[in-house]
């Protein structure tokens, strides 16, 4: 099975069910991109972007993988800092 992505081609087969990369890491389509890293980076303790990648590079790849998890992560750590904040504010003012 051969793709052509932009001007790379990239080639896959199909093992156990799942799109393999020819180097044998799970292939992540567009439509679970989202959501996969977002199951990593919880599971992994809400790990930081470098962690959260370095899991997933080893079985598991996609279109701009450092770029996607960076991405994700930061945007979990921003929600996460805003929610840390205002819980923080109304501890202060329910005193």
């Amino acid at each position: 099975m051969t793709r052509i992505n932009g001007n790379q081609e990239m080639k896959f087969k199909e093992r156990d069910g799942c799109i393999r990369t020819l180097e044998d890491k799970i292939w992540i389509p567009k439509s679970s991109r989202n959501e996969c890293i977002t199951f990593f980076h919880k599971i992994l303790c809400h790990a930081g972007v470098k962690k959260t990648f370095e899991f997933m590079k080893k079985e598991y790849d996609m279109e701009e993988l450092a770029k996607q998890v960076e991405s994700i992560v930061r945007k979990m750590s921003s929600l996460s800092n805003i929610q840390d904040i205002y819980r923080s504010h109304k501890r202060r003012n329910n005193r």
